[in-house]
């Protein structure tokens, strides 16, 4: 086993958790967390979020490299400014 092997295993190892986490956590999220981090985040809206720049930068689709990310210090919420 050499260096490459092991940062494959590596990441296929990691891809594995992540993906397990995933379904381990899509029913909490999807009838808690996320409702539950909705309501918060439209109170933050009334209050007024309070934005901060993340990064510039694509890693979606439809996102071009320069779109603007920021994010509420607050609720988390995510806002894109498309260049």
């Amino acid at each position: 086993m050499n260096h490459d092997d092991i940062w494959s295993e590596s990441v296929k190892i990691d891809r594995e958790r992540r993906q397990k986490r995933k379904e381990l956590m899509e029913e909490y999220d999807s009838k808690f967390y996320y409702p539950e981090l909705k309501k918060l985040q439209e109170n933050c809206e009334k209050l007024g979020h309070s934005f901060v720049f993340t990064k510039f930068g694509s890693c979606l689709p439809n996102r071009t490299l320069g779109d603007a990310f920021y994010h509420c210090e607050y609720c988390g919420k995510i806002k894109l400014e498309k260049r």
